[in-house]
């Protein structure tokens, strides 16, 4: 499996073709998805992933479309895939929502801190990396 990301992103005065953004890509190979490690709060998106490279996870969060409240319980994360620190998380949500994530580094709770809104019916989506 690979994953790709951005080295540098061009300046604006750079046009963008295929020639100069393939030289900004970092081809990550070798990485190692550990969704299936993941024990799940709720239904998530076929669209989540959580993926190791070394000591680095970076995660697609797509949850469930729900109304949500503070404190969720959104995943449990193994302790061998915990970050090194409690991790905070922005993230949107449809119906016009947003809010913080967290990732417990003790017990590795992924839950709902704070939301703008209790009453919005949606998905939450985020996409973030931490270091274990």
């Amino acid at each position: 499996m690979s994953l790709i990301t951005f080295k540098n992103l061009p300046d604006t005065t750079t046009p963008l073709t295929a020639e100069n953004l393939n030289n900004n890509f970092d081809y990550l190979n070798d990485v190692e998805e550990i969704t299936s490690s993941i024990s799940f709060g709720e239904t998530v998106g076929a669209n989540t992933h959580f993926y190791k490279k070394g000591n680095q996870i970076t995660v697609f969060f797509q949850g469930e479309t729900k109304t949500h409240s503070i404190d969720d319980t959104l995943a449990t994360i193994p302790s061998q895939y915990r970050p090194r620190t409690t991790c905070f998380i922005p993230f949107i949500k449809n119906g016009n929502a947003y809010g913080i994530l967290n990732i417990n580094s003790e017990n590795g709770l992924m839950r709902i801190s704070q939301l703008s809104s209790t009453s919005a019916n949606g998905r939450i989506y985020c996409t973030f990396t931490y270091f274990i």
